[in-house]
């Protein structure tokens, strides 16, 4: 994310008066018929960040954009890496899978559970509170078949990660943690 307050050399907190002054400043530098100084790059990087910062609704929504950016980075420096947000749903489960299953890998069938809108309401509080199909959810659980390649010589632990598509279309990626049961031991006795 650009930093609009360092690319006209202003502070966060800078009021109007000193925005607009740093940015005609800027602009007599960076001006692309200044011969000396001109940068046309330079000078539209110039005028985005005046256009946002002049404007207090974009200000507000840049400030708030620009801290979540900041707080990420942080987190990521501190915590390690941080999944941005999509619009793709993540279903996590086990994987439990036998010794033999697990070294030799194959195709699997998976039962995930998925939870989609209802069709009668669609998900909305004022319709879901009174409907039956729900249950007053807003949602229904449904449990889907998905066929997961599972690679050979897993180990426990490991994450498999695969995409797929609900009943109504919406994408899901599936994230199964591989676990592996213990080989059942015979229980020798002697008479």
């Amino acid at each position: 994310m650009k930093d609009y307050y360092k690319i006209l050399n202003v502070p966060h907190n800078a009021n109007d008066e000193t925005i607009h002054d740093a940015y005609r400043r800027a602009a007599k530098k960076y001006h692309p018929d200044v011969a000396e100084t001109g940068n046309h790059e330079r000078f539209l990087e110039v005028r985005e960040a005046y256009e946002v910062l002049s404007d207090p609704e974009k200000r507000r929504k840049y400030d708030l954009a620009r801290s979540r950016d900041y707080y990420n980075r942080w987190r990521n420096r501190q915590y390690g890496r941080v999944r941005q947000p999509d619009d793709v749903r993540v279903v996590r489960a086990e994987l439990i899978l036998s010794p033999s299953e697990a070294y030799r890998g194959g195709v699997f069938t998976v039962d995930v559970p998925v939870f989609i809108k209802c069709p009668i309401c669609r998900g909305d509080w004022w319709l879901s509170w009174q409907c039956i199909n729900c249950s007053g959810r807003g949602f229904l659980a449904k449990s889907m078949p998905v066929d997961v390649n599972v690679p050979p010589r897993v180990i426990p632990g490991m994450i498999i990660f695969q995409k797929f598509e609900d009943i109504t279309g919406q994408e899901f990626r599936l994230e199964l943690v591989c676990k592996i049961r213990r080989p059942s031991r015979s229980v020798w006795t002697y008479w």
